[in-house]
């Protein structure tokens, strides 16, 4: 599966995806399934004459309550988006699983 840059995705690229699975990386062969669970909805910052705007929203990732990922960067890969790199970090854990976040600042990109 080929690479996708991340800043090819965008917020219209996860929306769509809440309930779907995601393989997540972890070293070698080794890898995990994370349900994506939620998408924040996505802030726009007016950027005015001068500044570009910025947007901001999170992703929140649900996983199997007795493995904790350490925060870091991952691959993950999906068959609608493909793979590509993400920076996650764990947020909370229960009985219904581990949770993680992976939060997106960044200029709004044309079109």
């Amino acid at each position: 599966m080929n690479a996708v840059p991340l800043e090819q995705l965008r917020y219209e690229s996860f929306a769509g995806l809440v309930k779907a699975n995601f393989r997540v990386w972890i070293e070698g062969e080794a890898s995990l399934e994370l349900e994506l669970a939620e998408v924040t909805p996505r802030s726009i910052l007016s950027g005015g004459a001068d500044r570009p705007a910025h947007e901001s929203f999170a992703l929140v990732f649900l996983g199997p309550a007795d493995r904790l990922l350490p925060q870091r960067i991952y691959w993950f890969e999906s068959a609608q988006l493909g793979r590509f790199e993400l920076f996650i970090v764990p947020v909370s854990r229960d009985q219904n699983g581990a949770r993680y976040q992976a939060t997106f600042n960044r200029l709004v990109q044309p079109g």
